[in-house]
């Protein structure tokens, strides 16, 4: 899987992350507008290569989408490695000590989640990766909906 793919469920991920922060009631209406700008002036920057991310969907995007489970879970103990310093710092000059209690929390817990799957992936002979191909399929095919019987 080259970058290139992951581009689209990138901002598709940006996309519902900016929906959502228009939704929610404390912000302010500048910094809402704010991020819509940002997200929008970034994907007409991108457009070019977002479309070429769609167009290498092909025709089932299914597929995509577990080969990309497939690479997040090959990049997650390097992503553990660069995101724990840069949240260590973040929470500790937060203002709100419970914000800084969940981003610490939800660390560990990704953290705790990624090698308690190594560990069992070791104890079982396996690598991550060829876990992550024993659990997902290759394809997904949705079962056919049976016809409504006919009086």
């Amino acid at each position: 899987m080259e970058i290139g793919s992951l581009l689209l469920p990138l901002f598709l991920l940006w996309a519902l992350g900016t929906l959502l922060l228009l939704l929610r009631k404390e912000m302010a209406w500048a910094w809402k507008i704010s991020a819509l700008l940002v997200f929008a002036f970034y994907c007409g920057w991108m457009f070019p290569a977002l479309k070429q991310s769609y167009e290498a969907m092909g025709p089932d995007p299914l597929q995509e989408v577990i080969a990309l489970l497939k690479a997040l879970i090959a990049v997650l103990p390097v992503v553990l490695l660069v995101v724990w310093p840069v949240m260590a710092l973040v929470a500790y000059f937060t203002a709100i000590s419970q914000q800084a209690e969940r981003i610490v929390r939800n660390l560990v817990l990704v953290t705790l989640f990624y090698w308690v799957f190594w560990f069992v992936c070791l104890g079982l002979g396996l690598s991550t990766t060829e876990a992550v191909d024993h659990l997902l399929p290759n394809d997904l095919h949705l079962p056919e909906l049976p016809a409504p019987p006919s009086n």
